[in-house]
């Protein structure tokens, strides 16, 4: 819960609210294999990690975000996220 409060407390200083829900992608997908997740395991992965329920929209604008940013690649059929190779 700890991580939660330090990423609540970042939205006064962001100029995009949803930024911090962002990060939390990011986070996921570092954790998971192949840094490859389905959105619904996404989904899974915030609960699991942070307690949190992230409705569908909002998992769909950070993942345009994210992908704007050029910080994850989403599949064709806009099903996975994928942090981009290095």
């Amino acid at each position: 819960m700890n991580n939660i409060n330090i990423a609540l407390a970042y939205i006064n200083g962001t100029e995009n609210p949803l930024k911090v829900f962002c990060n939390l992608f990011i986070y996921v997908l570092n954790k998971a294999d192949n840094q490859k997740l389905r959105i619904d395991e996404v989904k899974e992965a915030l609960t699991k990690e942070f307690g949190l329920k992230v409705p569908n929209h909002i998992i769909k604008a950070c993942a345009r975000v994210l992908k704007n940013n050029n910080e994850v690649q989403i599949s064709v059929s806009y099903t996975h996220l994928t942090l981009p190779t290095t």
